[in-house]
């Protein structure tokens, strides 16, 4: 079911003054099984018109991804495919998406950041690979040029199970994320910045789960795989859990939401091709519309969506390079308010 490009799947606080952060446990409701309610498919609203264009961090590079975006438009993404030969290397870009600004934690293996705040200076969430010579993919916050190391959750792995990831992060902030247990199953937690404390998601009748994304209300959105072995998405509002698959797919892997409770994510289908989505809110209207972008060959992944309609990922172009992309809506052309009503 892991989502992770290491081959396996990834807890936290910040402390924005040491460099390696405390964890503290919470009783948030979310540490606590809620009811399970599944949703109904109903009438899609009006499709959303996409203008697709390719955002590569590194032209150079044959695995280009743009993992986020915030409200301003600014983006985050990454270059490079593995953490040994052809290391992750991550980037910010704002509009239009010309001039790129890179990212690495000094002595490591590979960083790979995949969600950026509004605040000013942004914070950018992600993972490093072997960050100082320590074995394992460990969780990470950059903010204000200063990297914050995320320590292992006590029930992590070892091994090829020292894994941990933050995957999307709001405003507020409150990172979301997962870490592996000695089994390699993956466990979904939020944490919040800088208090410290973490709260657990336990999606019902699941085997294993990933904190996806997560807005600026608190919902959060993420996938699992269920106890009969399908790998589906699943969402957190209001003390619910609500779980959705994209129609007749074989496997369906959410990766962002905004504001409006949109959650934007891929799909595999019959064929086994992989193809973007954009669904209404799974708690009260879910209904999906596909993505595609026009040059994909079998792969389009939507990322990440603002609250502007804007959306990121990338795509399998020719020669199976791998492009990142952002697509803007017709009402939003820039990804944003308009120039003249920005206060940055």
């Amino acid at each position: 079911m892991h989502r992770s490009l290491l081959g396996s799947s990834r807890l936290a606080a910040i402390a924005l003054a040491a460099g390696v952060l405390t964890i503290g446990v919470s009783t948030n409701a979310a540490s606590h099984p809620k009811p399970f309610r599944s949703t109904t498919q109903i009438a899609p609203p009006p499709a959303i018109t996409f203008n697709f264009m390719t955002v590569d961090g590194n032209p150079n590079s044959s695995n280009n991804r743009v993992t986020g975006i915030n409200q301003l438009a600014d983006i985050v993404g990454v270059y490079g495919s593995n953490c040994t030969n052809d290391p992750f290397t991550s980037f910010t870009s704002a509009w239009p998406f010309t001039k790129f600004v890179v990212h690495d934690y000094p002595n490591s293996k590979g960083t790979y950041l995949t969600s950026i705040t509004e605040n000013n200076p942004p914070a950018l969430a992600g993972f490093v690979c072997s960050p100082d010579g320590k074995p394992g993919i460990w969780g990470a916050i950059l903010y204000n040029d200063k990297w914050y190391l995320i320590p292992p959750d006590p029930n992590e792995g070892t091994g090829q199970n020292a894994v941990m990831e933050l995957l999307g992060i709001n405003d507020n902030p409150t990172a979301v994320g997962y870490y592996l247990d000695s089994n390699g199953s993956a466990h979904a937690f939020e944490v919040s910045l800088p208090s410290e404390q973490v709260a657990y998601f336990y999606p019902p009748f699941t085997l294993s789960a990933e904190a996806a994304g997560i807005n600026g209300k608190g919902d959060v959105t993420g996938v699992e795989t269920s106890i009969a072995n399908n790998v589906q998405g699943w969402f957190h509002v209001n003390f619910s859990y609500y779980t959705f698959s994209y129609p007749e797919s074989l496997s369906t892997t959410p990766y962002g939401i905004n504001w409006q409770d949109q959650i934007v994510g891929s799909y595999m289908d019959s064929s086994g091709k992989t193809q973007g989505f954009i669904s209404g809110d799974p708690a009260i209207k879910l209904s999906f519309q596909p993505i595609y972008e026009p040059k994909n060959l079998g792969l389009t992944v939507v990322s990440d969506v603002n609250n502007y309609d804007c959306i990121t990922g990338w795509y399998r172009g020719a020669q199976k390079q791998l492009h990142g992309f952002v697509a803007t809506s017709s009402d939003w052309p820039e990804c944003t308010l308009p120039s003249s009503a920005r206060s940055r």
